[in-house]
């Protein structure tokens, strides 16, 4: 049986949140969040597309080889957030950048 190709929703879904962190780091550099927005709202979420973008990427070549085996690799995204979420706040820590 051949492999099925990934799905182009892997390729919509990765390049959809690469897209958002790109923009938020426009909207970042250029003074556009209004003052009063935290700088650890910014963190979080360059943390939680990173890690999207991870997964997504991870999972587009084993849907080639195991397509039902993407599906699996998405159902873990919100650990893969936590994950990245923990790593972040422990480097803030160490940092001493706060959170």
């Amino acid at each position: 049986m051949p492999a099925a190709a990934p799905p182009a929703q892997e390729v919509v879904q990765a390049s959809a949140a690469i897209t958002f962190i790109l923009a938020e780091r426009v909207i970042q550099r250029h003074g556009l969040f209004v003052p009063e927005t935290p700088r650890t709202l910014l963190e979080r979420r360059y943390t939680v597309n990173l890690a999207l973008v991870l997964t997504f990427l991870v999972s587009i070549p084993v849907a080639f080889v195991l397509y039902a085996w993407a599906f699996a690799i998405w159902s873990l995204i919100p650990l893969w957030i936590a994950l990245a979420r923990i790593a972040q706040h422990r480097l803030s820590a160490r940092t001493g950048s706060g959170t």
